[in-house]
């Protein structure tokens, strides 16, 4: 369960019956998972989000044609506690993926996603560490690194050249889905300061999230050398 041993309040969102009616039968056999609700149109969304206040929100990006992306970034910065994780059937495009992590969303899972990866994502995005399958960053990295001009690349680092080694470690580490603690014993640093790094990392590239950190880091260009196994 969640750090305060009270079931994740989760809010459902969905246009599509079968949708709704899937994610209630994955989740149902979860004690650590409170479904709140189950709306079926953005502004139903919205309000919800307002009024019961869940912990995470589970969305079909598909929700509302051409408006979701920006709804949910309105949404983030209207409740930043909020975890957002979204549902695509293209949630393995680079570009796609790339869209609704800007939005402030923790990750984007495929319409085929297991339960057990769901629930993992669900209730590591409370504690923002989730983040990408390395096939995804790896397809990232190289859109980004393809479309970029070279010249453009070295502005953007020499732009951040504010991240000290040690935070690009951190990040480098991030970006390879390690969590905390996986990261404290391979740079052989304490948990607490992989957490000081990880705020000190947020607030110079203007996030609150590792996801975003990630994104942005690779649009920077930061994450360019990056090799994932």
């Amino acid at each position: 369960m969640n750090d305060a041993s009270k079931p994740l309040r989760l809010l459902i969102a969905s246009a599509h019956p079968i949708v709704c009616e899937g994610l209630r039968t994955m989740l149902a056999g979860s004690p650590d998972i409170q479904l709140l609700a189950i709306a079926t149109s953005l502004p139903e969304t919205m309000r919800l989000v307002g009024e019961l206040q869940p912990q995470v929100l589970l969305i079909d990006t598909h929700i509302h044609q051409g408006a979701t992306h920006k709804a949910l970034s309105m949404m983030h910065g209207e409740w930043p506690a909020l975890a957002i994780v979204g549902l695509a059937m293209n949630a393995d495009d680079p570009e796609f993926l790339l869209a609704c992590l800007q939005t402030g969303m923790a990750t984007c899972l495929p319409l085929h996603v297991s339960r057990t990866i769901l629930h993992q994502a669900l209730t590591a995005s409370v504690h923002k560490e989730t983040l990408l399958q390395h096939a995804l960053v790896r397809s990232l990295l190289e859109r980004i690194e393809g479309a970029t001009p070279v010249e453009e690349r070295s502005s953007a680092q020499a732009q951040w050249v504010d991240l000290t080694e040690r935070e690009l470690e951190v990040l480098t580490c991030v970006a390879h889905g390690q969590r905390n603690k996986e990261i404290a014993i391979y740079l052989s640093i304490s948990e607490p300061t992989v957490k000081t790094h990880l705020a000190n990392i947020y607030f110079k590239l203007q996030v609150d999230s590792r996801a975003s950190a990630v994104a942005v880091a690779m649009k920077r260009g930061l994450l360019s050398g990056v090799t994932l196994s």
